[in-house]
């Protein structure tokens, strides 16, 4: 059994996405550790892979700025066991994921969060636009502005107007893998904290648990379930940091103000 623990700057829906019924992560970390090719897959099928998310100090600075849960130090956003790995484009294109698509003026708050959002047409790779990692550099420029062959992600990746440009999406196209679990709980604002017996499991960015702490930590996981379930027990953090978690179509997306 493998655990990869890292921490989140932001726990807004997006990365990870836990609705729907699925835990998804097709941005930021883990696909932009750009491991070995198949690595994550031999974990899988071998030992099995699982997913930790954390609050960075940062995270947590500014949940406890404004006064939510603020006896917790650090909370455990989520674990998940990772079921199934596909690229962005067999994402984009699988009907199970259809509601996790990105709508921007959808009146539910959940479709605002959509991590499907990059796909492959005509041999070039395309987005839906204005989601929440299409940088401000480019938002108001029209598509034929900011698609780009396929062919040329790796040259835009050493290229530094282009990084510039294009900023985190890059990252996300290389990366190009998309976690899927179907086993999971997501806590979110539940305000479960991370015990201080696990702290050398804590990385800086990211690493993986000690092997010797694997037990233990599956055993707090399973007690946690128990006492709240399986799934999606919590909204994300951030819906008490920027208060932007509600039903309205008049909430301002990146696009229009």
């Amino acid at each position: 059994m493998k655990i990869l623990i890292y921490k989140l700057t932001h726990d807004s829906g997006f990365a990870p996405n836990p609705f729907w019924g699925y835990l998804t992560l097709a941005a930021c970390m883990p696909n932009h550790l750009g491991v070995k090719k198949g690595t994550y897959e031999k974990y899988m099928e071998n030992e099995g892979l699982y997913l930790v998310g954390v609050e960075s100090k940062m995270l947590a600075q500014k949940r406890i700025s404004k006064n939510f849960k603020p006896e917790v130090k650090q909370s455990l956003i989520y674990f998940a066991k990772v079921t199934e790995i596909l690229t962005l484009n067999e994402y984009f294109n699988d009907h199970r994921f259809k509601d996790k698509k990105f709508e921007k003026n959808s009146r539910d708050w959940r479709k605002r969060r959509g991590d499907n959002v990059y796909y492959i047409e005509n041999g070039k790779w395309k987005w839906l636009r204005c989601h929440g990692h299409e940088p401000k550099t480019i938002r108001e420029l029209p598509d034929e502005e900011v698609f780009f062959d396929v062919t040329l992600l790796d040259k835009y990746l050493k290229d530094t107007d282009m990084q510039k440009k294009y900023d985190v999406i890059l990252k996300d196209l290389k990366g190009n893998k998309v976690f899927i679990s179907e086993e999971f709980v997501y806590f979110g604002d539940k305000g479960i904290e991370f015990p201080l017996k696990f702290a050398e499991c804590l990385p800086n960015r990211y690493k993986y648990c000690p092997d010797k702490y694997t037990k233990d930590f599956v055993n707090f996981i399973n007690k946690l379930i128990e006492k709240y379930g399986d799934g999606l027990q919590g909204n994300p953090i951030n819906c008490h940091i920027d208060d932007n978690c509600n039903d309205s179509a008049e909430e301002k997306s990146p696009c229009n103000g």
